[in-house]
């Protein structure tokens, strides 16, 4: 087949350069066991981020096969917030989550709910647009924290280091209160119910559930 102007005339035979460009996508996963709340894992889980633009995907894969009726439950680090994740198949849980800036650190990890319980991966800190600068955000030391639940006016934590902040979250991941350097919180101003207590030593964050009645 060959090409030919309105006189007729043969075209010569340019070549044409094409150049095709396609989205980078940037992916970090591996595998963990550990869990910074509820029961422990039986095998552990796997977990994946994807720089897709200015969006990452977040994939979590429980690989414990002991858990009947899971679903995932994507927990941001900071400010606290939980949200429902997508089931691609079996195990395997997805969300995505837009507006994103390269460069900046994101830290997530999941709640996997079950008949029976609950497990809470580690929180895993990413560089969006990163090749693999996943890091582990430890809670290991300051899951040793405690104090008298249910509460009653005032929370008072318990633990042998220095308490920079205490964060308290509803429910729905709204902040409700906030103290620096100190570890007792006036509460009796909080409805009755079922908040989270972020409590922060260093570089160290852990989260724990707190009942006020």
């Amino acid at each position: 087949m060959s090409a030919r102007d309105l006189a007729g005339n043969n075209f010569a035979n340019n070549p044409i350069s094409l150049n095709a460009t396609t989205t980078a996508v940037i992916s970090c996963s591996g595998t963990d066991s550990v869990a910074q709340q509820g029961a422990p894992f039986s095998i552990g889980y796997n977990y994946t981020f994807e720089t897709i633009g200015n969006s990452v995907k977040i994939t979590f894969e429980l690989l414990d096969t002991d858990k009947v009726g899971v679903v995932g439950i994507l927990w941001r680090q900071s400010p606290f917030a939980e949200t429902q994740m997508t089931n691609v198949s079996g195990n395997i849980f997805t969300h995505t989550i837009t507006g994103q800036t390269l460069g900046s650190t994101i830290s997530y990890g999941v709640k996997f709910a079950y008949v029976g319980g609950f497990s809470v991966t580690n929180y895993f800190q990413y560089v969006v647009g990163s090749n693999c600068a996943l890091n582990v955000s430890s809670a290991s030391e300051l899951d040793q924290f405690s104090f008298v639940n249910p509460v009653h006016d005032y929370l008072t934590i318990s633990y042998a280091s220095v308490v920079d902040k205490i964060e308290i979250y509803n429910m729905i991941g709204n902040l409700v209160s906030e103290t620096i350097n100190t570890n007792t919180v006036d509460v009796h101003n909080l409805s009755q119910g079922i908040y989270l207590v972020a409590v922060y030593s260093g570089k160290n964050r852990s989260v724990k559930k707190m009942v006020i009645k």
